[in-house]
């Protein structure tokens, strides 16, 4: 009676254990140059010609869009610097990169 019991459950957990391990399956890996990870993740106006990704949130956070900033430099960079709703570091690492 007790094997009757152990192998539909043992069938139960092969079926569940198939669908949980199928959903793994769709995983892919894609290789990248360590120079453009770089670029990607740590670039800044320096090394890309564009803002890092770091500036373009200050950015958005503060409600200036990088279009309208490019067109007016000054007016970013007095609107960012008199903006204290900002970390310090934050504010400062994006009116760098202005």
């Amino acid at each position: 009676m007790l094997r009757s019991f152990l192998y539909p459950s043992r069938a139960w957990l092969f079926i569940f254990s198939a669908l949980f391990l199928y959903g793994c399956a769709g995983v892919k890996v894609n290789a990248i140059k360590n120079d453009d990870y770089l670029t990607l993740r740590r670039g800044d106006v320096l090394t890309t010609g564009s803002l890092s990704a770091s500036a373009r949130t200050t950015l958005q956070v503060v409600g200036i869009a990088e279009k309208d900033c490019r067109k007016d430099l000054p007016e970013c960079r007095s609107q960012l610097a008199d903006n204290t709703g900002l970390a310090d570091e934050n504010r400062l690492s994006a009116l760098a990169e202005l």
